[in-house]
């Protein structure tokens, strides 16, 4: 199971692995861009630290492992309130709403 490829909109997105281990899936848009190309998949283990932004490519994260839990810590400066998501098939985009635990550095109350 994987995230969706998204992107970080203005914003900067640096990642943590806790525990366990996760993978990064990176792609970028050719073209017209809705087409979007594959270019490597990269493990990333307990004590990696990680970087991303829209330069640099979307991204999408999953568990190395389908039986062994991983947690990572995703820290965005600044905070983003959305998203877009990509089709990997066809390329294109919905835009989605994202939540945080805490922003700076308050904890965030979510209605359950």
């Amino acid at each position: 199971m994987a995230s969706l490829i998204h992107d970080h909109p203005r914003s900067n997105c640096h990642m943590k692995v806790l525990e366990g281990g996760i993978f990064e899936d990176l792609y970028e848009h050719k073209g017209d861009g809705k087409q979007l190309v594959f270019l490597k998949r990269t493990a990333l283990n307990t004590g990696f630290t990680g970087y991303i932004n829209d330069a640099m490519g979307l991204h999408s994260i999953g568990n190395l492992s389908s039986n062994v839990p991983s947690v990572s810590l995703h820290l965005y400066s600044p905070p983003i309130r959305r998203c877009k998501v990509f089709n990997q098939e066809t390329g294109e985009t919905v835009q989605r709403s994202v939540s945080f635990h805490s922003e700076y550095g308050q904890l965030l109350l979510h209605e359950q």
